[in-house]
């Protein structure tokens, strides 16, 4: 932008709002930045982690012994396995017949 863009626009804003306002004008652009910085800062402070009450130290996790990489086994459905979930919608339900 050139000197000459820069003051056309300067007298525009002086001729729109008058030289009386334009001091508060910029005053309160100044503290709505500098109120937005505010925020910002403390939001970046709140998506940092927080340091845990019980943090572990050296010894401790030293002592713990390694996780194993392995799957585990589950046994697949029949005896042993899980019982089915009761539906949750109000629903008449298909029930096969009691042998």
């Amino acid at each position: 932008m050139r000197p000459m863009h820069i003051l056309i626009v300067v007298i525009v804003l002086i001729i729109l709002f008058g030289a009386n306002k334009l001091p508060n004008i910029a005053k309160n652009l100044g503290q709505s930045a500098k109120v937005l910085k505010k925020e910002m800062r403390e939001l970046a402070e709140e998506d940092k982690p927080m340091p845990s009450a019980n943090p572990r130290t050296p010894t401790e996790a030293s002592q713990m012994p390694p996780m194993s990489s392995e799957p585990v086994d589950r046994p697949q459905g029949g005896a042993g396995g899980t019982q089915p979930l009761p539906p949750t919608s109000s629903e008449p339900v298909d029930t096969p017949p009691a042998q």
